[in-house]
């Protein structure tokens, strides 16, 4: 009997071996997979990291060849890698690579959600250098619908006043068709263009998956679904992760295929490894880590609509701002939305006049006017909004070309100088080189004038400016020529001076205007709204009269002090009648007079005289 015991324990003992051997070796091939997908991702999130690095040296590169003929392009790739530099991008990816080879998941997801957003805004910035192009397409569209709008709001109105004049009914009637038709047709540009807005953000939200994802995914995917699944595990949680992993076109606009691939995976690899290590607590810990998921999830929505919510209420930082397109949309379905209403009164005006109810007809069309005036003001609101935007870009830019004028000039004027101190009475070979020389560098500030200047021509709307970027750059061409021609003299460095100070007077302006401009803005906000007059005739200026007449008031100084400087290059600076007899001196007060000739043009042009 003891015999037949001890056979028994021992035949159970070895029975209780084998299925331990059996279940430590699939455990231990399990956990070989997952380690090995692991170390996949994380080799993956190495090179990332590494491009990133390669990236931004690249960047650095460009903005150097481009610091010549395109500063603003320069200025931007510089700001570009700033940010990535401040936000550790690079840092960030290489921490998050180390998480997935530790698998420490979790950590992983918080870096790499962390580093796509800051990505997202990377490249938001990078394309901005095109927004100002696409904005004024949007400025012309947006007037095009005002137009269109006022134009059938009239009619409606006239339309009205024949019916409450006794038009006859069929008449009427088939007017009334007529503007209904209209009406639709307005509505389905707009929703046309705001769908188009739609599928411009999910082509940009969605990265292409490689061939490489889709094989570390599908992997993941196979060896967590071999596994046991625990009691314990959430049944909703199995439906979503499958769902996520069946097909990412089904997935919503809203999300990133990459980061849900990568998600699922991480998740459902993390709730494996809790069911290994979780067999003598088998409910504690998979409800757990699938809270946590959510928590997180629900956390990133949330920091997602605030950042919405941000945008839209900073209306004045576009650069900075990049729900700004969301905020417009939502305004352009707004529009949309009250267009089809003042469709559906007058389907509903049409109808009583078909019934020969002339009251019931007049009270659907008063309805259909006053939707189309919201429509309108909705619409002029969003050009408003737009022009803000131009407005900032366009002084942005001019501000960024005028600091590289400075800064050059600065150096031009500081090498003149040295070589006036050592070029003594007679010509020098050396200083005419070396003047030679410094005229290519006067001539990198002519360029950058000239491309401040086409900017201010091509906006418009400024009368001031642009006269004192002339100003500005036929001195420059002037000093070009001296320089090319080894002067260095006391005239060359008048001129230098004076493109100096001309340009700090303008950067000066040009603070003043964003100043008036954010305090204006303030203003707005807190009177509750946008002010709703940025259609039609009544468009912003890029700077408001009084910040002309300053600059006006700058420039009639800027003559006077030039003439000062000149009367003390005669021979008798004390002479009333002051007769100029060198021909240099003599050129220079031609200019001077028809400088004031202009100055007194853009005067009359501010004033509305001309």
């Amino acid at each position: 009997m003891n015999l037949q015991r001890s056979a028994l324990s021992i035949a159970v003992l070895f029975v209780v071996c084998l299925a331990y051997a059996h279940t430590s070796k699939a455990q231990e091939s399990t956990s070989d997979a997952k380690q090995q997908i692991s170390q996949q991702l994380a080799q993956r999130q190495t090179r990332l990291a590494a491009q990133i690095l390669e990236l931004e040296k690249t960047l650095l590169r460009s903005s150097e060849l481009e610091a010549l003929e395109n500063p603003t392009r320069a200025a931007l790739l510089r700001q570009a890698v700033q940010l990535s530099k401040e936000v550790q991008l690079a840092a960030n990816l290489a921490e998050a690579s180390k998480a997935l080879g530790g698998e420490r998941y979790s950590d992983a997801i918080t870096r790499q959600q962390q580093a796509g957003k800051h990505l997202s805004d990377i490249l938001q910035l990078l394309q901005s250098e095109n927004r100002s192009q696409r904005v004024r397409e949007e400025r012309e569209k947006v007037r095009r619908w005002i137009e269109e709008t006022d134009r059938l709001l009239r009619m409606q109105g006239a339309l009205r006043g024949r019916t409450e004049g006794g038009q006859n009914m069929e008449a009427a009637e088939q007017n009334q068709q007529r503007l209904s038709e209209k009406a639709q047709d307005i509505a389905d540009d707009l929703q046309g263009t705001s769908s188009n807005s739609d599928a411009e953000a999910d082509d940009a939200s969605d990265p292409p998956e490689t061939p490489e994802d889709n094989a570390v995914t599908d992997q993941a995917n196979e060896r967590t679904g071999d596994e046991p699944k625990s009691d314990s595990e959430p049944s909703d949680n199995d439906s979503s992760d499958g769902n996520a992993a069946e097909s990412p076109q089904s997935k919503s606009p809203s999300t990133e295929p990459g980061e849900a691939q990568s998600e699922n995976s991480q998740n459902s690899e993390s709730q494996s490894q809790q069911q290994q290590s979780g067999n003598q607590e088998p409910g504690d810990q998979q409800p757990g880590s699938q809270q946590s998921g959510d928590q997180q999830q629900t956390g990133d929505q949330q920091q997602s609509g605030d950042q919405q919510s941000g945008g839209q209420q900073q209306s004045g930082d576009q650069r900075s701002s990049p729900q700004q397109p969301e905020r417009r949309k939502s305004a352009t379905e707004k529009a949309g939305e009250q267009l089809r209403a003042a469709q559906q009164k007058m389907r509903e005006a049409q109808e009583a006049l078909k019934n020969a109810e002339r009251e019931g007809a007049v009270e659907k069309q008063l309805e259909a006017e006053e939707e189309l005036r919201e429509a309108v003001a909705e619409l002029e609101q969003i050009l408003q909004q737009l022009r803000e935007e131009e407005i900032e870009r366009s002084l942005a830019s001019l501000e960024t070309r005028l600091r590289t004028m400075l800064e050059l000039q600065n150096t031009v004027l500081a090498e003149t100088q040295r070589l006036q101190e050592i070029g003594g009475e007679g010509p020098d070979r050396q200083i005419v080189i070396r003047a030679n020389k410094l005229s290519l560098e006067q001539q990198k500030v002519l360029l950058a004038g000239e491309r401040a200047y086409n900017l201010l021509r091509e906006e418009g709307s400024s009368a001031a400016f642009p006269e004192a970027i002339l100003q500005v750059n036929t001195d420059a061409q002037d000093v070009i020529g001296r320089l090319s021609e080894g002067d260095v003299g006391p005239m060359t460095v008048l001129v230098e001076e004076d493109i100096v100070t001309a340009i700090e007077e303008m950067l000066t302006s040009l603070e003043q205007v964003k100043k008036d401009n954010e305090k204006r803005k303030q203003q707005q906000r807190s009177g509750g709204g946008g002010g709703g007059g940025g259609g039609g005739s009544g468009e912003q200026p890029l700077v408001n009269k009084l910040a002309e007449l300053r600059l006006i008031k700058t420039l009639q100084i800027r003559i006077n002090k030039r003439t000062r400087a000149l009367a003390e290059l005669l021979e008798d600076s004390d002479d009333p009648q002051g007769q100029v007899t060198e021909s240099d001196v003599l050129e220079q007060v031609r200019e001077l007079a028809k400088r004031e000739l202009k100055v007194q043009k853009v005067t009359l042009d501010i004033a509305g005289k001309r």
